[in-house]
């Protein structure tokens, strides 16, 4: 069985807040469980259970009660260590 913590997705300038599961991580992106009907933007913050600060994520896949998503902090951070290459 896959590790499995909570976090929170936050959005709408952090007026909005939904609880989910983060089912699969990795540094790139990860595989979260929403509450079935619920909304997640294309676009929003990840704070992870433990974490400091949130990590800006966007989603990359729907479907019903999970998206995946990328975290756009280790995409930037790649291009930026190509550029410098």
């Amino acid at each position: 069985m896959a590790h499995t913590h909570t976090a929170i997705v936050r959005f709408a300038n952090g007026a909005r807040a939904v609880e989910c599961r983060v089912q699969h991580c990795s540094a790139s992106g990860a595989q979260l469980k929403v509450p079935e009907g619920t909304v997640v933007p294309d676009r929003f913050e990840l704070q992870d259970e433990g974490a400091t600060r949130p990590r800006t994520a966007t989603v990359v896949w729907r479907r019903t009660g999970v998206v995946g998503v990328r975290f756009n902090d280790y995409f930037s951070a790649r291009r930026e260590s190509q550029s410098t290459a």
